[in-house]
């Protein structure tokens, strides 16, 4: 399923949105823009492993917290995630990210990293019923993958329903159209703008 997610961006500023969903998830701090500097052994995926695997043979410091990225004018989304602060202070990304150069990394202590897993967080971005329902989607697949040990199957159900969303979601529309999101907004000023 990994491999068939709804891509997701750098949010390319940080807007009123994107500091209120930051605000809900940690008031001690702000979310800042950190370079991403890919470790040669690094896996994409397992930031934990590839922060602490980078962290034995360059030294540095283990910080914690969540990713902030956003898909079309859909959601925001808070992963859990570990970055390293090298020696010199300079807070890098060092896990590969599909040739991006940039993260927006929001630092809280509260998230533990691979002994305890933390469930992504969610913010749909606009009053589209599929957006909502797609959410909760997502979330009933992450709590399937958090509550097995051994693996985890997805019904038919799900699949198909997923594979719905990612058909609908990925549809290109005339900029005078309704977005294929479900907004009922021109797709000019939904998903089909920049940012």
């Amino acid at each position: 399923m990994e491999g068939n997610m709804i891509p997701t961006v750098t949010p390319k500023e940080i807007n009123e949105k994107v500091k209120q969903f930051c605000k809900e998830i940690s008031t001690e701090t702000m979310p800042v823009y950190i370079d991403v500097v890919p470790y040669a052994k690094g896996v994409a995926g397992k930031c934990f492993q590839n922060v602490n695997s980078y962290i034995e043979e360059h030294g540095g410091k283990r910080i914690v917290g969540w990713n902030i990225c956003r898909c079309k004018n859909i959601f925001l989304q808070a992963e859990s995630h570990a970055i390293v602060e090298t020696e010199d202070k300079k807070w890098i990304d060092v896990s590969p990210h599909d040739g991006c150069t940039e993260m927006l990394f929001l630092k809280d202590e509260t998230v533990q990293g691979l002994e305890h897993p933390v469930k992504s967080k969610y913010q749909v971005l606009t009053d589209s019923a599929l957006a909502k329902e797609f959410i909760e989607l997502r979330k009933q697949i992450e709590n399937m993958q958090f509550s097995s040990e051994e693996g985890f199957y997805l019904s038919r159900e799900i699949v198909s329903r997923y594979a719905f969303f990612m058909k609908k979601f990925s549809e290109t529309r005339g900029k005078n159209e309704f977005c294929s999101c479900g907004s009922n907004i021109k797709y000019k000023n939904c998903c089909g703008k920049e940012n």
